[in-house]
């Protein structure tokens, strides 16, 4: 994309539509009552072209105070290429149609196409109360530092900068690693070490229970039989013991079984009884006044009789049910088995076989010659291991310090190309301040460490800090320091911005300065285009050749070439 021709705008801020050509008009005044539009007309380009205004605001920022329509904004370019931007709904795009997959995406080969970003397009072409080189003397020596070294050219530097860094971690991760490796297989030949002896001391611990062992088996191979016999023995008198102890549980459970027998009533007796009871109850006259029984000594008796029949057959159930489990007893002792004659049959049917044990234990290996064996064998291996992990290590150390010296020597060389760089801007600062302004002022920039950039201003050869100095004096410090920046990044990015854009740039100026200022901005008019200046002064108005007022219509802004 080539030089801007001009930008289109709809409902963008307080502007309902805006339609401005830009041309070579040399210095252009902008002029207009607070509030009417004039720096809104400055966040035009800006905000078409990368979504945000001058000052660094949100896309929201230019929504339109008096419409709900959305906002648009179109730049057009000297070679036939536009860009156009729509908030809400949201769309970008590029010659007519183009599009990326995403609005950041568009974003992005917009800047391409350009050549440069936001950053770079505003610290090239603005200037505001707002902007990064504005507020240069009043920010830290870090964000100061930030500000330069957007012109500074570190590409080659940083380049092998990024590879030795790159590497330096590499190199350390592998440090690390093989240190952890080392400390591991240190750990493992103490281990190893350890096992060997453990194990040693296994073997023999290990030879001499075979001994042990040895000497037990024999003891038993010899003392078998004897030790059988005793055991057939002692099983054959438990056997005899359970037969005993059985029979005499047969035989007690018969004693009392006959016991209960003799209790034992015939079946027929409770109901006889019963029966003739009742019939003697009811030989008894009944009352004639209530219908029962007369009550006598005899009925009394008649009933005590009938009670004790009853738990008389109560005690008969009793004792058919102790019966039937004495019969059950019987039947189980008489069913049990002798567990002690398997036995017999088991021990009188073994064999001596602890000789053969005995024979079979000698003829074993040892486990624990295998695991020193093993150990040992595993010890070498890991001491090799260890060998070469140490000479890895000491050629990875070697290969660190060597990039840590080259880190240096490149931080070294970023210093110097910020140190050049610097004093570039600061000649240039302190060129414009003694060619325009008298060189009341004059600055120094020093650069104090890898990410710091002071200031020093004196004022007539005398120190003096930057709050110390009037609001003009440090109007003009900003002014011919953001020039000095401007000029900088255009030669550095290899861009041309043909209009600069000045919003209130001489603010604090007394009228005399004012004039000086202005020969400033003469001289640049033959470097750029057009140079757009938002001022009030009526002192410079009539130096303007061409100017333009910004007015309030309706609440809408309107522009007109004066």
């Amino acid at each position: 994309m080539s030089k801007i021709t001009e930008v289109y705008l709809s409902n963008f801020g307080s502007y309902k539509e805006l339609h401005f050509k830009f041309s070579k008009e040399g210095l252009v005044l902008i002029q207009g009552p607070t509030g009417a539009g004039k720096s809104t007309l400055c966040d035009a380009v800006p905000w078409v072209l990368f979504g945000k205004t001058a000052k660094g605001g949100a896309v929201d920022e230019v929504k339109s105070w008096n419409s709900y329509s959305p906002t648009f904004g179109r730049v057009y370019f000297d070679d036939g290429s536009q860009v156009c931007r729509q908030r809400v709904p949201n769309d970008l795009y590029y010659n007519e149609s183009k599009r990326g997959k995403d609005l950041n995406d568009t974003q992005k080969q917009i800047n391409e196409l350009l050549g440069f970003d936001y950053d770079t397009y505003i610290t090239g072409a603005y200037y505001h109360e707002f902007s990064q080189t504005a507020q240069f003397f009043t920010t830290s020596a870090k964000n100061r530092r930030a500000i330069t070294e957007q012109i500074i050219d570190y590409s080659t530097a940083n380049k092998v900068l990024d590879k030795a860094t790159a590497k330096l971690k590499t190199l350390k991760k592998f440090n690390s690693a093989l240190t952890q490796e080392i400390v591991q297989l240190d750990a493992s030949v103490g281990f190893l070490k350890n096992s060997i002896e453990s194990a040693k001391t296994k073997v023999q611990e290990w030879e001499n229970q075979r001994q042990e062992r040895h000497y037990a088996l024999s003891m038993k191979a010899s003392q078998f039989n004897k030790i059988k016999s005793q055991t057939v023995k002692a099983l054959e008198q438990k056997s005899q013991e359970f037969e005993q102890d059985r029979q005499n549980k047969i035989d007690q459970a018969g004693v009392e079984m006959e016991k209960f027998l003799a209790k034992l009533l015939p079946p027929s007796y409770y109901k006889e009884t019963k029966l003739a009871l009742a019939a003697k109850l009811d030989a008894i006259a009944n009352c004639p006044t209530c219908g029962s029984k007369v009550h006598t000594e005899e009925t009394e008796a008649i009933q005590k009789e009938l009670y004790d029949l009853d738990v008389q057959n109560q005690g008969q159930h009793f004792i058919k049910q102790s019966i039937e489990r004495l019969k059950k007893e019987r039947q189980v002792a008489n069913k049990v088995t002798n567990p002690y004659l398997a036995q017999i049959e088991a021990e009188s049917a073994r064999e001596n076989t602890f000789r053969q044990q005995a024979k079979d234990l000698m003829r074993e290996e040892n486990p624990y010659s295998v695991n020193i064996a093993e150990a040992e064998a595993s010890l070498e291996k890991v001491l090799e291991t260890y060998k070469t992990k140490n000479s890895q290590l000491d050629e990875v150390v070697c290969d660190i310090v060597s990039h840590e010296q080259l880190i240096e020597v490149l931080a070294k060389f970023r210093s110097l190309l910020a140190e050049s760089t610097v004093n570039q801007i600061q000649d240039h600062t302190n060129q414009l301040l003694a060619d325009y302004f008298d060189g009341e002022l004059k600055v120094q920039f020093t650069i104090e460490d890898a990410d710091k950039l002071e200031v020093a201003i004196t004022k007539d050869g005398n120190q003096a800090a930057f709050t110390q100095l009037s609001k003009g004096q440090r109007q003009l410090l900003k002014l011919c320091f953001s020039l000095s920046i401007m000029k900088a990044v255009a030669n550095f990015h290899g861009v041309s911005f043909p209009s600069l854009f000045l919003d209130e740039a001489l603010d604090g100026l007394d009228d005399r300065f004012k004039v000086k200022a202005f020969y400033l901005l003469q001289q640049l008019s033959l470097e750029y285009d057009t140079i757009f200046m938002v001022e009030h002064s009526q002192e410079l108005k009539s130096r303007f050749e061409n100017s333009y007022t910004v007015s309030l219509d309706n609440g809408w802004s309107k522009l007109e070439k004066c």
